[in-house]
């Protein structure tokens, strides 16, 4: 009886070494992954989320911050800085005669007749 007990004891005790020399060998893993981050894209790239923003982010579990850096930005310059009311404009093609409806009068191309239709 004391036998099994002992053995017991002694499978429960390599168990728990097991379990905690497998907690500290990820531990060291995972903390030589993310001192191995220095991008966003090393970021996106590891698995880690990425923030609905603009642009992107990404944040490491150590407390870094990643930005993407974005090489052309999806908004269109800002021109003259016209000032342009937001009212739907028809205009008409003067080629081919067909009328389109503009988002402003600013957006009306060069040789185009404004309409009222």
């Amino acid at each position: 009886m004391i036998k099994i007990r002992i053995t017991i004891l002694v499978l429960i005790v390599l168990l728990a070494v097991g379990i905690f020399w497998a907690v500290w060998a990820s531990n060291k893993w995972m903390i030589k992954k993310i001192q191995n981050i220095s991008s966003f894209e090393d970021c996106a790239g590891a698995g880690y989320p990425i923030m609905e923003s603009y642009p992107r982010q990404c944040n490491t579990p150590d407390g870094r911050h990643f930005v993407e850096k974005v090489e052309n930005p999806p908004f269109p310059p800002k021109d003259s800085g016209q000032m342009c009311i937001q009212v739907i404009t028809p205009a008409k093609n003067p080629q081919t005669g067909e009328i389109v409806e503009f988002p402003t009068p600013c957006d009306v191309p060069e040789g185009w007749e404004k309409v009222s239709e």
